[in-house]
């Protein structure tokens, strides 16, 4: 059995620190209001009416790589929100509807987890 010594131990987990010191410095601080997060149902259509009176949240996870749009909506008269991986196909869609007026759309979700994928419905 190999004996350790606290100043081994302190030393091997030195790296520690600095990981805790860069998630301080690169918190994400949460302003605004709370909401429920939006639950789409598979093979389900969601009639959803976007809140464009301001820019869209942003929220990135770092150790994936991945930035979410933050979007305000109206579902069965609840406010609510949906994180939506910017480089979805969805978000873009949802962009170019907004920029020609429309707010409400029909959202169909297909499949689940990671084979989750959106389409809008005319």
């Amino acid at each position: 059995m190999n004996e350790i010594n606290e100043k081994d131990v302190q030393t091997e987990l030195k790296w520690m620190d600095e990981e805790l010191k860069e998630l301080e410095q690169t918190k994400q601080e949460f302003v605004g209001e709370r909401l429920p997060y939006m639950k789409f149902e598979e093979k389900k259509t969601a009639e959803v009416d976007i809140d464009i009176s301001k820019p869209f949240g942003v929220w990135v996870d770092q150790a994936k790589g991945v930035t979410k749009a933050i979007i305000e909506l109206t579902h069965d008269n609840t406010r609510k929100v949906w994180f939506l991986n910017k480089r979805n196909p969805i978000y873009r869609d949802i962009l170019k509807g907004v920029k020609e007026g429309i707010t409400k759309f029909k959202v169909l979700q297909i499949g689940s987890q990671a084979d989750t994928k959106y389409e809008l419905i005319e």
